[in-house]
């Protein structure tokens, strides 16, 4: 991850979002593909169920914000 650049994109075209969706999709297969074999420990429980907590309120506010570009 880099934050900082994170910052840095303000808008994009159909096909850098199309990209970007595709990277979020296998981002996702790979952590449901590790899951089951993690070695589990209180320390990164805590971090993965943070991690879950944060995506949610990224993804809760990105639903609000569609509501108001999809006018």
């Amino acid at each position: 991850m880099d934050w900082g650049k994170s910052w840095e994109i303000h808008s994009v075209d159909e096909q850098q979002w199309n990209r970007i969706q595709e990277g979020l999709r296998n981002e996702y297969l790979t952590l449901l593909e590790s899951i089951d074999v993690i070695e589990w420990n209180e320390p990164l429980a805590n971090e993965l169920l943070s991690s879950l907590a944060h995506s949610a309120y990224h993804l809760g506010a990105i639903r609000q914000m569609l509501k108001v570009v999809k006018v």
